[in-house]
């Protein structure tokens, strides 16, 4: 539960308030809270001048899901900004029940079917180790990959992905897609993998690896040219491989064949 007063009202239905974060005691207790129709967002003061361009980053994130499905989303969401690592931390250890969770370097933000959270890309020059927060474009497909697991969560019973391990590969692969990550880079690396006779041919052991991200979303953008989009929003509510495969109509061995045969043409 969040509790806050309202300071200044900037439209009808926007505004900027205090929150008080009941969730843990050890969060920060007070955030500034902008209301929009499609999410709360909160965020520290430290954050406060960026306000506008991570809306911008936000806003083009649920607007290109939406328009990529012809589907909107079905609930608002919480959107946190955390100043610090200590905070994005505090937040997971909270929300997963694990006392004194620490992220690894590389993890900037996390979403599900009711929450968002974002590492402020103001600090990720010293409490990241993988991403730039210069390159707005590569700023923008982040988010949008953790968006769009927002709105996977949204679709699927399983909200928070939690009995869906096996199906990493699709969760994560969907919003590779989704989001643009799917570049030419990975799609080499991924031919080259396939030609070299090295990727898994179970669809629970692809999501492995340094080259995971390109491997799973190039076979999910496999699925979305044989089958269509229609057919990706379909498998989106599936919660597990046999499902997915059952709404395919196709066997693991065909589709993870198919597909290797598809990128070495």
């Amino acid at each position: 539960m969040k509790v806050y007063f309202v300071l200044i009202t900037l439209t009808v239905f926007m505004s900027i308030s205090f929150a008080q974060n009941k969730k843990s005691n050890e969060l920060p207790s007070k955030w500034y809270l902008y209301e929009t129709n499609n999410y709360d967002l909160y965020f520290t003061p430290s954050d406060s001048t960026d306000l506008s361009k991570y809306m911008a980053y936000f806003d083009n994130a649920q607007e290109s899901i939406e328009k990529y499905f012809n589907n909107k989303f079905l609930t608002k969401y919480d959107i946190y900004v955390h100043p610090n690592r200590k905070s994005l931390d505090l937040q997971f250890s909270s929300e997963w029940n694990i006392p004194g969770f620490k992220s690894e370097c590389w993890m900037v933000a996390s979403g599900v079917a009711d929450q968002f959270n974002l590492l402020s890309t103001r600090v990720w020059d010293t409490e990241s180790c993988e991403q730039n927060p210069v390159v707005a474009s590569a700023i923008q497909q982040l988010i949008t990959h953790e968006v769009m697991h927002v709105y996977h969560g949204q679709i699927n019973l399983d909200h928070f992905f939690e009995n869906m391990a096996d199906m990493s590969w699709f969760i994560e692969g969907v919003a590779v897609m989704v989001s643009g990550q799917l570049d030419s880079e990975k799609m080499s690396k991924v031919k080259q993998i396939i030609k070299e006779d090295r990727y898994p041919r179970l669809l629970n052991k692809l999501w492995n690896g340094d080259d995971r991200y390109g491997i799973c979303g190039s076979l999910v953008n496999y699925i979305r040219g044989r089958y269509g989009v229609e057919k990706i929003s379909e498998i989106l509510k599936a919660q597990s491989n046999e499902q997915l495969l059952k709404l395919l109509k196709i066997s693991e061995r065909e589709l993870i064949d198919s597909w290797a045969e598809s990128i070495i043409k």
